[in-house]
């Protein structure tokens, strides 16, 4: 019963988190410190949801990391050409 208690938590956590990036993105000016932190909260509900519900926290470092480096290369990859473009129209 204690895991389905950690698990509800966790969702509840990434419900929150996911209403906390789309109300900041929705209602705040474009800025690079928003984008930072939108993706790192992207990187935060990754590493939640590979961790906790889908179990590998436990599994093989190289699966466990191949699946972890998704959720940091393709939200910095964002982060970077969202800056690049910033930077470029000004």
């Amino acid at each position: 019963m204690h895991k389905a208690k950690d698990l509800n938590l966790v969702w509840i956590a990434l419900i929150l988190l996911t209403a906390a990036s789309a109300l900041i993105a929705e209602y705040s000016g474009p800025s690079a410190a928003i984008v930072l932190f939108v993706g790192a909260i992207t990187c935060a509900k990754g590493s939640l949801v590979i961790d906790r519900f889908m179990g590998l926290r436990s599994a093989p470092p190289v699966v466990r990391w191949a699946m972890l480096s998704y959720f940091v290369v393709f939200p910095g990859l964002i982060v970077i050409f969202s800056l690049f473009t910033d930077t470029a129209g000004q």
